[in-house]
């Protein structure tokens, strides 16, 4: 959803300065990994909440590779 947010504020005349878009990018760097990706499932939809160990199961040190391309192509945008 951070890939999301930053690329409408961008294409709606945002900096990637703005204030916004640095939290987001602060929030996914928080969550990014010890591997070095990023991971969630979609409990995190319907608790409203960050789902901290939602990739565990997959046995790729809870990080996916939908998850982190998204986080990437985020924090590309927002630069």
């Amino acid at each position: 959803a951070c890939w999301f947010g930053i690329e409408g504020l961008i294409r709606s005349g945002d900096s990637p300065s703005s204030p916004a878009i640095k939290k987001c990018c602060a929030f996914l760097l928080s969550k990014q990994r010890e591997n070095g990706g990023w991971g969630e499932d979609f409990t995190s939809c319907y608790d409203k909440d960050y789902a901290v160990n939602g990739m565990d199961c997959y046995g790729d040190e809870g990080s996916g590779v939908v998850n982190t391309a998204w986080a990437l192509m985020a924090l590309s945008e927002g630069k």
